[in-house]
């Protein structure tokens, strides 16, 4: 059994680049230095969505998962 070739379903499912957003509280894990900080983050983080999905390392992944669960399903049958 072969299946199809591994591809991102795109366009990313969702589209971040007019967010509404509060920040409150204190981020121990990113420093922020400003509100624009967020807003480069908020219009690039849909591009950066994409660009993940688009590459071999992503792909890899899900494929490795894929044969997983067909051969769960199938067996060995190639």
């Amino acid at each position: 059994m072969i299946a199809p070739p591994v591809k991102a379903s795109l366009p990313v499912a969702v589209d971040l680049a007019n967010m509404e957003k509060d920040v409150g509280g204190s981020w121990y894990l990113v420093v922020f230095n400003d509100k624009e900080d967020l807003d480069a983050l908020e219009k690039e983080i849909t591009a950066k969505l994409e660009a993940k999905a688009k590459s071999d390392v992503y792909r890899n992944m899900q494929r490795d998962a894929a044969r997983k669960t067909v051969e769960d399903l199938w067996g060995n049958s190639s």
